[in-house]
């Protein structure tokens, strides 16, 4: 789908501005990926339905390039594993003596 109005975000898009900021969209907020600099874009009352600033001093932060993550590729998959141990290695793990016994 190709982004035509500010009405076709949707979260998760990664927006860049003109001045190379890149933030990311969620609720009808923006939050700043780029840097810590003050940024006049916070959220989507400040902009037209073109995805320029209402305010035309603010320019800067007009929208320049949507991107929407269409794929997650898995980066990480935490394996839980089961350890076998005896129990005279469950006793030294543990610093005392152990004895296993049937619930």
């Amino acid at each position: 789908m190709k982004i035509k109005e500010l009405s076709d975000l949707e979260n998760g898009d990664i927006v860049t501005l003109r001045n190379g900021e890149k933030m990311i969209y969620c609720d009808e907020g923006f939050t700043d990926l780029s840097s810590p600099h003050y940024n006049s874009l916070s959220d989507t009352y400040d902009l037209n339905d073109d995805m320029t600033m209402e305010d035309r001093d603010e320019k800067d932060s007009d929208i320049m390039i949507v991107e929407r993550p269409i794929k997650y590729e898995k980066v990480y998959d935490r394996k839980e594993t089961i350890r076998e141990m005896t129990v005279e290695e469950v006793s030294k793990e543990l610093g005392y003596e152990v004895k296993i016994v049937k619930e």
